[in-house]
């Protein structure tokens, strides 16, 4: 594909915007995610920090086994989680400049250079 096909085309049509615009809504659930619980951590910071002594420390642990167990388990952090996607997105970065390799491989210069560990 030349620069002026790559240009013409809608970046909307681009399977690589696609793949972008996935991540990105990804990541947006995923930092939703993360200040939900950082908001369910204050919460159970500041009654914890209300306390006096160890039964009312103990008693307010008790009252709130259902905070806790959202923020400390696997089965909280599974209900807050979306299937998550692992590894990067996988985008043909060629397309976008030069591949180094191949320009290194087209040059015999450069390759000489290259096998002499000075590149």
């Amino acid at each position: 594909m030349s620069v002026d096909e790559f240009q013409e085309r809608r970046v909307e049509e681009s399977a690589d915007y696609e793949v972008l615009a996935q991540r990105r809504r990804f990541l947006e659930r995923k930092l939703v995610e993360q200040q939900y619980l950082q908001k369910q951590l204050q919460v159970l910071y500041n009654l914890l920090d209300k306390t006096r002594n160890y039964q009312e420390f103990t008693d307010t642990l008790m009252n709130n086994q259902n905070l806790l167990r959202e923020v400390f388990t696997l089965e909280g952090h599974l209900r807050r989680s979306v299937a998550q996607v692992d590894g990067q997105p996988d985008i043909d970065w060629s397309k976008y400049g030069v591949d180094l390799a191949e320009y290194i491989a087209s040059d015999s210069r450069l390759l000489a250079l290259y096998t002499d560990g000075c590149l």
